[in-house]
């Protein structure tokens, strides 16, 4: 029997991203912020440690999530890590989709134990690969699907018609299934909600208190910005070609080659096809390298202009870029490709669609952006926040665990 109580909703976080990944997204944010309130949470990476150095490792003996491999980060969070078996490598089509099946088997413990202390589990998954094997995990426990991505247009999935399939038939499971849905981008609530009846709109935010510090705290230039001169144009994240619109980054550079377009964040990922030799040759354009995150806001705030050049493809028409807030924060001008994402708040950014109206909007930007411009671009990015997006979510789980699982569970979410 389970038993209605804040602390009897151990979360159980089905990641498709490694934890301690240098770009945090949805899941790092959401579950640090749900730990710090006091949930217990166990995150599950897609990844794999190497079987040597897991056998090595020292894994904590947890009385909230009981089994092997589980490691305390704070309080409240642990990882639960899994051994890289020497087979998977060796049977890319087939024991690739396994390692899921496996990681699921290996939370059975965890889940067992906590339906015997009368605990309702909240299984909350990212990657759609976790729908295949849901019926190897034991009865009751609330699905939460929070679909963030398009990940059948992954290039790591381009071209492979049974990872495509795997990925869409495993999504299938998961919105058949949920007892609540959410999607971050309007393509992604457009094609859900066709297969899900409760599928909800909550878009992504930002992290707002980080990213204003680029605008509240006087900040030293950073010594990867000594010598760069002229208007700074900068961006921020990964560099791939799946996501930027590497062409229109060269045109930009040409036509203005007193511009300094500043890119920081690590290139490439796992973009096979991406190529920077045209970018690299414009002597106007500096490759900064990763950025701390805690970082971030000293380089933005050295920043003339901030810019999301993404490219219109079938991956980017499902995405809503977390940056898109952050860069509101920093109280920067930004100019932004017309992604559908972007919709609801083409007021507040410059938008540009090809490089001469991109060149164009840097320009307005840098010359007629107003105080109240800036002042308005502020008080959205504070409206839109992950504790913003994590009380919404938690609002409609709760609305939903009552439904399902009666009224005694009203409000224990």
């Amino acid at each position: 029997m389970i038993h209605t109580s804040k602390s009897m909703l151990p979360i159980f976080c089905l990641s498709s991203q490694n934890w301690f990944h240098e770009l945090w997204t949805n899941k790092q944010h959401l579950m640090d912020r749900l730990a710090k309130q006091g949930f217990d949470v166990l995150y599950v990476c897609k990844g794999s440690k190497p079987l040597l150095k897991y056998m090595s490792a020292t894994y904590d003996e947890s009385d909230v999530f009981p089994g092997p491999g589980i490691v305390r980060v704070t309080p409240h969070l642990y990882l639960a890590e899994s051994p890289e078996l020497p087979l998977f490598g060796l049977f890319p089509y087939t024991l690739y989709f396994e390692r899921f099946l496996f990681k699921l088997n290996r939370l059975k413990a965890a889940f067992l134990h906590a339906q015997s202390q009368g605990k309702l589990p909240v299984l909350w998954v990212y990657h759609p690969g976790f729908g295949h094997y849901l019926d190897s995990l034991p009865k009751p426990y609330f699905l939460l699907y929070d679909c963030v991505d398009d990940y059948a247009s992954f290039p790591s999935a381009a071209g492979n018609v049974k990872r495509q399939e795997w990925i869409r038939s495993g999504e299938h499971q998961l919105l058949t299934q949920a007892h609540l849905v959410t999607t971050t981008a309007p393509a992604l609530q457009e094609s859900k909600s066709l297969i899900s009846n409760n599928c909800h709109y909550v878009h992504n935010v930002g992290d707002f208190d980080h990213f204003n510090l680029a605008e509240t705290q006087a900040f030293e230039l950073p010594n990867r910005l000594f010598g760069i001169a002229g208007p700074k144009i900068g961006f921020f994240g990964a560099i791939s070609s799946y996501k930027v619109d590497i062409d229109l980054l060269v045109q930009l550079a040409k036509a203005r080659p007193e511009w300094s377009i500043c890119l920081m964040g690590p290139v490439g990922g796992h973009d096979s096809h991406l190529s920077l030799s045209q970018l690299k040759k414009c002597p106007n354009v500096h490759f900064l390298g990763p950025v701390e995150y805690n970082d971030l806001p000293q380089f933005l705030a050295a920043m003339d202009v901030l810019m999301i050049p993404y490219r219109s493809s079938d991956h980017t028409l499902h995405v809503f870029p977390i940056k898109f807030f952050e860069c509101l924060a920093t109280g920067k001008p930004v100019v932004v490709t017309p992604l559908p994402a972007y919709e609801a708040y083409r007021e507040v950014v410059y938008t540009a669609g090809t490089a001469v109206e991109f060149e164009s909007s840097i320009f307005k930007a840098m010359t007629e952006d107003t105080a109240e411009d800036k002042a308005e671009r502020v008080t959205l990015a504070r409206r839109h926040d992950w504790n913003s997006r994590l009380s919404h979510i938690k609002k409609l789980a709760d609305q939903r665990i009552t439904e399902v699982f009666g009224d005694a569970f009203k409000g224990i979410f």
